[in-house]
């Protein structure tokens, strides 16, 4: 059995007995206002083999800021966690911990020491890398669930102690959309960095399956031969390049999501004031760390109303509840109230 991920309606809803269209779903970190794919795609586009390739990578190299050659389209960001780890023989390879559990799943089955690291501890992290420690550090920028961001001007040093030891810098720019200057695309011509690249967070479509792999151009053309043709279906790469080169809406959006993440974490963080939870944010969600049983006992009222979140275990005693941004009025007045019935329903003292 592979690792649960957010987003499964149809699970939620045989456990808790709603039927799947009366779910809200605050589990995933996408972007719930997404990019309106045009009602007509080209009759051709269904019926050809995918050969649109070449203008979706031209489309993506204009929007990462890197150059054609350094990037390759793939289904989906998830295949490239499969894929990186087989590219290497084995290694002794830092994972953030708590970080995207197919990371570390990914690199254990073929083998590599992991060597957990907290992302919110960077200083030792660099520590290790400076005595030779490490041959991969992957990083998850901002990181899921944390929210902990590690400045470009620090990665970038890493990516050069890492590539005169021989090693390699691995980051997971899922989230990074919403603050592109933060992106290390513009260095991925370097042999000693690989970015991962989704599509579906920040464009809001995780159906079409799309995401990048970016680095050296014989990185690329290696992944390339093992990836094989036509992996990327036509209408993903007709659908991505139009939303690739829509700047304004991509504007107004990084705006959208700016404003809605913030309003997400001053409401609880108002509601939980004085409380023993610890709160942060990106612009794609908010992470709620508190008590192992108390996280329980939200994630189980939360889906007793019909609104799925993440819960992810993180020791022994805490955990961390995972919202997504909430789309619109509605779902927000019902988010609101489901919050409030929470904690009106409280014992004396929980609070």
């Amino acid at each position: 059995m592979g690792l649960a991920h957010g987003g499964n309606i149809t699970a939620a809803s045989r456990h808790f007995g709603i039927p799947e269209p009366q779910w809200l779903d605050l589990s995933t970190g996408i972007n719930p206002f997404a990019y309106p794919v045009p009602q007509s795609i080209p009759a051709q586009v269904w019926q050809r083999l995918p050969y649109r390739e070449e203008q979706t990578i031209s489309a993506a190299a204009d929007y990462f800021g890197c150059r054609t050659e350094q990037l390759l389209p793939i289904p989906g960001s998830q295949f490239a966690v499969s894929l990186l780890p087989t590219l290497f023989p084995g290694s002794r390879v830092a994972i953030p911990e708590p970080g995207y559990r197919e990371h570390a799943a990914a690199w254990q089955r073929e083998g590599h020491r992991l060597h957990p690291y907290h992302p919110g501890q960077a200083d030792r992290l660099e520590l290790q890398i400076k005595q030779g420690k490490l041959d991969r550090v992957l990083v998850i920028n901002p990181n899921n669930p944390s929210c902990d961001l590690i400045s470009k001007d620090q990665l970038s040093y890493w990516r050069r102690l890492l590539e005169y030891q021989g090693g390699t810098l691995i980051i997971d720019e899922a989230f990074i959309d919403t603050d592109p200057q933060q992106s290390l695309a513009d260095e991925c011509g370097t042999p000693g960095l690989i970015l991962l690249r989704s599509f579906g967070k920040f464009f809001g479509l995780a159906g079409l399956r799309l995401g990048f792999i970016l680095g050296s151009g014989d990185r690329i053309n290696a992944i390339r031969q093992l990836r094989g043709p036509w992996t990327v279906n036509g209408p993903a790469l007709w659908v991505a390049e139009q939303a690739l080169g829509d700047r304004r809406w991509q504007e107004q959006t990084r705006s959208k999501l700016k404003q809605s993440a913030e309003q997400l974490f001053r409401y609880l963080e108002q509601r939980f004031a004085g409380q023993p939870v610890r709160l942060s944010r990106t612009d794609f969600f908010v992470s709620m760390v508190l008590a192992a049983d108390r996280a329980q006992a939200l994630y189980h009222h939360f889906g007793s109303h019909g609104i799925l979140v993440r819960q992810l275990p993180l020791d022994r005693h805490n955990a961390a509840i995972r919202i997504g941004l909430v789309p619109g009025q509605q779902a927000w007045n019902r988010f609101t109230q489901a919050i409030e019935l929470f904690q009106s329903a409280a014992p004396q003292g929980a609070e």
